[in-house]
């Protein structure tokens, strides 16, 4: 079984170890053959621009597709990188073309980030005062990630809902700060990238979703 991974420097794996990946731990669990194409920054619209290249060339039987963190972010007041209208736009583009050239599809939700400050995490990079009117920037990924639940539904992918397993982990008492990429886990100010604890529930996500549908046989 052939697979793609497609998606962005979550799927790529920044500050995690090639062993670490979800993607190398979906191999390792499955025995697929599985094709990292994460490009660290990437969001639908540029993606849609190699996905001849890093998809349909390499024939996959399944393609697994995570974008959504550098889609919902805003540029400025009621301005997204990528608008909720085009992200689901272009997610229904992608999979169409998967699924043209035979490829079965799944789609993962994205995780929580840690907001922070002026200074720590996330809104040291991204303007605090921007998302407001969406009770900050976690309610907006819940909405992108709405999204990406509706294109599952709608063109009959699989969904694998990482979003609902960090959020039960989280309700058994697991700290987002080991779960992510921060000042607790690396001493680092990230607060979006998963660590290698967040890419195995990653990976449990995808592994467990693959076993419901069949496309595993444990």
């Amino acid at each position: 079984m052939k697979v793609v991974v497609f998606g962005d420097s979550i799927t790529k794996g920044v500050y995690v170890s090639e062993e670490e990946n979800f993607t190398f731990l979906i191999q390792k669990e499955t025995g697929f053959n599985v094709f990292n194409r994460g490009v660290p920054g990437n969001n639908t619209s540029q993606a849609l621009l190699r996905f001849k290249e890093d998809v349909l060339d390499l024939k996959p039987d399944l393609v697994i597709i995570e974008f959504g963190m550098n889609d919902h972010f805003l540029i400025e007041e009621n301005s997204h990188q990528v608008s909720p209208e085009t992200f689901k736009s272009n997610l229904t583009e992608i999979i169409k073309r998967c699924k043209v050239q035979g490829a079965k599809t799944l789609i993962m939700t994205i995780h929580p980030i840690l907001e922070g400050d002026d200074n720590h995490y996330y809104y040291s990079r991204h303007k605090k005062e921007l998302y407001k009117d969406y009770r900050g920037a976690n309610q907006l990924i819940k909405l992108y990630n709405k999204i990406i639940k509706q294109c599952a539904l709608e063109t009959e992918s699989t969904l694998i809902d990482v979003e609902r397993y960090f959020e039960y982990i989280i309700k058994k008492g697991e700290l987002l700060e080991n779960l992510l990429v921060s000042l607790k886990s690396s001493n680092l100010n990230d607060g979006v990238h998963p660590t290698a604890l967040g890419h195995r529930l990653y990976a449990k996500a995808a592994i467990d979703a693959l076993n419901e549908v069949g496309f595993v046989n444990k």
